[in-house]
């Protein structure tokens, strides 16, 4: 059977239509790199980004590797592996700039894709292989949101995948002390990265999947007990050199905590916000894996079950999905970008879907007219908008053309394709075409109404003014008492008053110095406190830095008078 991804459905010349293949899938993957790149350091840092590589430069300054920190300050929601990816790669290109953190973020996704590919042409094909690659890759919620921050997800994701895919090429293999060792290796790189959802990852996959090839027995092989000792020995080593530094018992509390919180089990979600996430979830499944998840009727025919059914590979993503997506149907705190990592297993079976559909089927002709009249859409409003409010923003020109210019080839050739397998290619074009699109004017707008930008001109005043005087953050800590589900476990962790991750980040780059907070007020030192804080000693305000939105988080900058 043809692929999804065929370009064109007549006969031609010999050797025609793989040359037209490799055109059509070089430009797709130059098309998505560029998409992934272009004005990737515009947008200041934003939500989780400030913390992950504050964490990983604290570590750098303090010359500890293995106690992550913040403001000087024990961290204890995340291991470090992450942090050390975004360490090396300051360390390769000598700078802390946006663009550089973000990069870790695109190279996974892209390694993904690549890994993924390499294992699926095997098993189904280089040409459906290449069709659940290009999936990936376009999925939205992982091209316009997932690849454009320096978080861990799509990091995470890509760790994970590589434990699952460990698993199933190795036990197809026939080598179980290569599986257990190999994927337990990957599992204790993902405990380091995120903590506990890598053990249950590894728990679920290999036990669902080692009864469904009736090779059950290999669990209470001596090759299991050597994985075991290998994630023990990586794990138990990692925390042991903790010890030497830091208690680790909060620190491995903390990621019990933070594994359990979201779930049913945590206290802070009632029983009706659970019940609607049970009604809910497979909506946000289907969502996640929009707009091709349009294509999942596919899977429903004859023959597609029985294509399932003859490849171990298909029927290894459908146990990965269903064995493991029990914990986040049942956790009301769920987000889609904790299930990147069931992505590129939706994406083969997605693939092989929209081969089984009928090409003449009522179906799939509605679902072409929608992608279509998506795409003429697309290309009509990129073509109005330099005539908007927004126009100005955008920039350089010239790319805005080539992107106008494309999308509206790509709607013309898409309309005029004779099929749907090339009409689909030259929507997965289109796609890619679109976030080139987005990365020329989204990240300036967002750049000017991000309160990052704030943070980032306070700590250039700080580092530019003041260099050479020691600054300390000055508010009110607490301490906060969590209790772990299902154990009732009880811990004790202080928690000062909130100053901005990105301030932080960016007055320690530019002084590679840390940014802690105050034990007591002393004569002489400069602190820096919301303006509504009290000080209880006579002090002159030398700088105050006025919020953009709102005065609850001006902050001023004082000095204790001597």
């Amino acid at each position: 059977m043809s692929s999804a991804l065929d370009p064109a459905s007549a006969p031609v010349a010999p050797g025609t239509g793989t040359r037209r293949r490799i055109a059509l899938s070089a430009g797709f993957v130059v098309l998505v790199c560029a998409a992934l790149l272009v004005h990737l350091g515009v947008r200041p840092l934003e939500f989780e980004e400030p913390r992950r590589a504050l964490v990983a430069l604290e570590m750098a300054l303090r010359g500890n590797l293995v106690v992550p920190t913040t403001n000087g300050a024990l961290y204890l929601n995340k291991p470090p592996v992450f942090n050390w990816v975004l360490l090396a790669c300051m360390r390769l290109f000598g700078s802390g700039a946006e663009w550089v953190l973000r990069l870790p973020t695109v190279a996974s996704m892209l390694a993904m894709a690549l890994v993924f590919w390499r294992v699926a042409r095997r098993h189904l094909g280089r040409e459906t292989a290449l069709a659940a690659a290009a999936f990936l890759l376009t999925f939205p919620t992982l091209l316009f949101y997932g690849t454009l921050y320096a978080e861990i997800d799509v990091f995470y994701a890509l760790l994970v995948v590589l434990q699952a895919l460990a698993i199933f090429v190795l036990e197809q293999g026939d080598r179980p002390v290569a599986m257990f060792v190999v994927s337990y290796l990957a599992t204790a790189v993902g405990f380091l990265t995120k903590g506990m959802p890598s053990l249950a990852f590894q728990i679920l996959t290999l036990g669902a999947w080692l009864v469904h090839v009736r090779r059950w027995r290999w669990l209470v092989s001596w090759a299991h007990l050597a994985g075991l000792g290998a994630l023990a020995l990586c794990v138990g080593g990692y925390f042991a050199a903790y010890a030497r530094s830091a208690d680790p018992a909060p620190f491995l509390f903390s990621m019990l905590f933070d594994a359990t919180v979201r779930t049913a089990a945590g206290t802070l979600h009632g029983a009706g916000r659970t019940a609607l996430q049970l009604v809910a979830f497979p909506l946000q499944l289907l969502s996640l894996s929009a707009p091709w998840s349009v294509f999942a009727p596919g899977l429903l025919g004859g023959a597609a079950r029985a294509r399932i059914r003859s490849s171990p590979f298909l029927r290894f993503c459908i146990v990965f999905v269903a064995a493991n997506v029990a914990p986040y149907w049942l956790s009301p705190g769920n987000r889609p970008r904790y299930m990147f990592m069931f992505l590129p297993f939706l994406a083969a079976l997605l693939a092989v879907a929209v081969e089984h559909l009928a090409e003449q089927g009522w179906y799939l002709r509605a679902v072409r007219w929608l992608l279509g009249l998506a795409l003429a859409a697309a290309a009509a409003g990129a073509a109005c908008l330099p005539f908007t409010r927004w126009g100005a923003r955008v920039a350089p020109l010239w790319g805005w053309v080539a992107v106008v210019g494309l999308l509206a080839a790509l709607a013309i050739g898409y309309w005029r394709a004779r099929s749907f397998r090339p009409a689909l290619a030259l929507a997965l074009l289109a796609l890619a075409t679109a976030r080139v699109g987005y990365d020329l004017i989204v990240p300036a707008i967002r750049r000017d109404a991000s309160v990052g930008a704030f943070y980032e001109q306070v700590a250039s005043v700080l580092n530019r003014e003041y260099r050479g005087q020691p600054i300390l953050l000055l508010g009110k800590g607490r301490e906060r008492e969590r209790t772990i589900p299902i154990t009732g476990q009880r811990f004790t962790l202080p928690e000062p008053e909130w100053f901005s991750l990105a301030l932080s980040f960016h007055y320690t780059l530019g002084r590679n110095e840390l940014l802690r907070y105050a034990d007591a007020l002393e004569p002489g030192k400069l602190y820096l406190a919301h303006t509504g804080f009290p000080v209880s000693l006579p002090c002159d305000v030398l700088h105050v830095f006025d919020y953009p939105v709102g005065d609850e988080d001006d902050l001023k900058l004082i000095r204790v008078r001597e």
